[in-house]
């Protein structure tokens, strides 16, 4: 009697230790599916499929590295909306990227929060590819996992070319006053059927003239340089933030 009944309870715990793993497994499905669903929206640039990958709290963050050293964040769901918004907006030309991603690490916290760690990589043609490394916090909302933060990372020193090549393209010169006296060389231009500023990388200094008229090869990067404006107390008041572009050649 006492083996069938200890049979029993050794039955049982294997369909528990099942039953918990399918649970597992689920989780980790619906994880990656989501993931991958925000990436495949951000390449198509369809900002409804994008935003339904989120969680949107007021505590909801973005963040990730930026080619010049600094770094990009956004907190708030609200923030982070209006520059999704923009940015489509100012670029909605679908990309041709195809990525894949990779070495996932999904460690569940409990059966509402997880934490998530993988590697990323898009490629756009032959002679472009970017590798990085990704980190993100979900929350489960209903039935539906959610992003709540994201932390990008870029190996800059590892890429090039990985932008629109832009080729005689016209632009003007203008300033922008930062805070604490500093300026901000920038590039007024016609693209993507917007006239939108960018942050030129590689200006020379002789060509810094406020409505100066040039022509330029070069590439439209999809980093985002931050602009701030004089604040109060000494303390800058951040502005907006602007696509960088990496300045080639001047005709």
């Amino acid at each position: 009697m006492k083996k069938r009944h200890f049979l029993f309870l050794f039955f049982l715990s294997i369909c528990f230790v099942k039953v918990k793993a399918q649970e597992y497994s689920n989780h980790e499905i619906q994880i990656k599916v989501c993931l991958e669903n925000e990436t495949r929206a951000w390449i198509k640039r369809d900002l409804n499929s994008g935003i339904n990958s989120w969680a949107q709290f007021p505590f909801t963050g973005i963040a990730w590295n930026n080619r010049d050293g600094s770094f990009f964040n956004k907190k708030g769901w609200d923030n982070i909306y209006s520059n999704m918004k923009e940015s489509i907006q100012n670029d909605p030309k679908e990309r041709s990227d195809v990525f894949e991603n990779r070495n996932y690490n999904i460690k569940l916290l409990n059966y509402e929060w997880a934490w998530v760690s993988y590697d990323q990589e898009i490629k756009r043609n032959e002679n472009w590819k970017v590798n990085t490394s990704e980190m993100r916090l979900m929350t489960k909302i209903g039935n539906e996992w959610k992003i709540v933060s994201q932390i990008s990372l870029w190996d800059y020193s590892k890429l090039f070319n990985n932008g629109y090549q832009l080729t005689n393209q016209l632009g003007k010169i203008v300033q922008h006053s930062t805070a604490l006296g500093s300026v901000d060389w920038l590039i007024e231009t016609n693209l993507f059927g917007n006239i939108i500023i960018l942050f030129p990388i590689g200006l020379p200094d002789n060509l810094k003239k406020s409505n100066l008229e040039i022509e330029f090869d070069g590439e439209f990067l999809y980093g985002k340089h931050q602009l701030y404006k004089p604040g109060s107390g000494g303390k800058p008041t951040p502005d907006n933030s602007v696509n960088y572009v990496r300045i080639d050649k001047v005709k």
